[in-house]
């Protein structure tokens, strides 16, 4: 498949600097690529907000989406920087065209670009292999304001290498919320 060549249409934006409309187009989409999870009816996120989103965009509309969580993950073996990749989705009419490709190239080149050694994610494994993604074996847990530590992970947790770095064995605490 040729590249998708991403003009004008694609944003890469801080939460905060969604302006209403975007907020809108990107609401809906969720929505249509989530419908299982009623809250993104109401908001862009349902727990805490990525740092950065990246949306393709036609006439005012939001046709893919891939969020990223800049993480400091805790291992047993020291810190670890990652990003944490979520809410991947294209607009099913649209599924089959490059799009979650080329958005989650363009997070793959930045976190390169950062020095961050892995991108992660959760999900099945047959969508994101392609993409370079190998399953881990780790323990994982979470934080959540009311239990704790928690492991609410359903999905397998995925890693992409972005550099020659070896993905540590033993325990990972997410330092933080769920994405």
């Amino acid at each position: 498949m040729p590249p998708l060549l991403l003009p004008n249409r694609f944003l890469c934006r801080r939460e905060a600097a969604l302006t209403p409309g975007e907020d809108r187009a990107l609401r809906r989409l969720l929505s249509r690529c989530f419908p299982h999870r009623l809250g993104f009816r109401w908001r862009r996120h349902l727990g805490a907000p990525p740092d950065l989103r990246w949306v393709l965009m036609e006439e005012g509309e939001a046709l893919a989406h891939v969020a990223l969580y800049e993480r400091l993950l805790l291992t047993d073996e020291g810190p670890l920087r990652a990003g944490g990749i979520g809410q991947v989705c294209v607009a099913p009419e649209r599924r089959g065209r490059g799009m979650a490709r080329a958005l989650l190239e363009a997070v793959h080149h930045r976190l390169e670009g950062e020095g961050v050694p892995f991108a992660f994610l959760f999900g099945a494994p047959r969508l994101y292999e392609p993409f370079g993604y190998r399953r881990a074996f780790n323990r994982l847990r979470a934080t959540n304001a009311l239990f704790g530590w928690w492991n609410p992970f359903r999905s397998p947790l995925l890693v992409r290498p972005l550099a020659k770095a070896r993905w540590p064995e033993g325990q990972i605490c997410l330092n933080g919320p769920t994405i």
